[in-house]
């Protein structure tokens, strides 16, 4: 078993990508994420 590493969704004709960048060392939760907007600017969370 692994940790999810991106999410591509596509809808509409675009594509948004989320990258999960950090991870919580006793839970593996995400705390740490990137993605792309409408305009296609990286913002990380």
């Amino acid at each position: 078993m692994g940790l999810l590493d991106r999410v591509i969704t596509r809808k509409f004709g675009s594509v948004v990508e989320n990258k999960n960048m950090a991870y919580d060392e006793g839970t593996g939760r995400v705390i740490v994420t990137q993605f792309d907007n409408e305009f296609e600017n990286k913002k990380i969370l």
